[in-house]
């Protein structure tokens, strides 16, 4: 899975996926799947969830910051008009 640095056009992309691979697997803990997320972020991204602790319930809510911020609409529209 390649990294996600916060670009809005690469969004649907990564979440598509990084679910595939990690989100959507039973196999995988949610502490583990918390742990390669982080892996696969960086800029403004990884600063969303930096101030979330390691745990097992922070990954759910991890996922929901980067989808609140990365699934606006109007921005995944602008930024596929100026790409």
């Amino acid at each position: 899975i390649s990294s996600f640095s916060g670009a809005f056009e690469d969004w649907p992309t990564f979440r598509d996926l990084f679910q595939s691979i990690v989100g959507n697997n039973s196999s995988i803990s949610a502490i583990e799947k918390f742990h390669y997320l982080k892996t696969c972020l960086e800029g403004p991204a990884e600063e969303l969830i930096r101030p979330l602790a390691m745990t097992e319930d922070n990954y759910p809510r991890a996922w929901e910051l980067l989808s609140e911020q990365y699934e606006n609409k109007r921005e995944l529209s602008r930024s596929n008009f100026t790409a």
